[in-house]
């Protein structure tokens, strides 16, 4: 499981996107539909598995690649201070 930072809030802003605060800086980024799919997944304190699996179920996509993926934006939200 992941755990967003405390220095980061969200709000859904339509039913595919989600509006990310950094408290800390100001910065806002806006999450894109998948994006915003593994955001909400760690919100929830869903596991990768949960997370992957949520993916699956909208998209239609090899696995691999929604595992790679996930992996890649995981990594990516870690390097940036976004989980703990």
């Amino acid at each position: 499981m992941y755990e967003i930072s405390k220095n980061f809030g969200s709000k859904t802003i339509k039913s595919d996107q989600e509006l990310v605060l950094n408290v800390s800086t100001g910065q806002i980024y806006i999450l894109n539909d998948v994006s915003a799919i593994i955001w909400l997944g760690i919100k929830k304190r869903a596991s990768y598995k949960e997370i992957l699996d949520s993916i699956l179920d909208v998209y239609d996509i090899p696995r691999k690649i929604a595992q790679n993926d996930l992996s890649d934006f995981i990594n990516s939200l870690k390097s940036k201070g976004f989980l703990e």
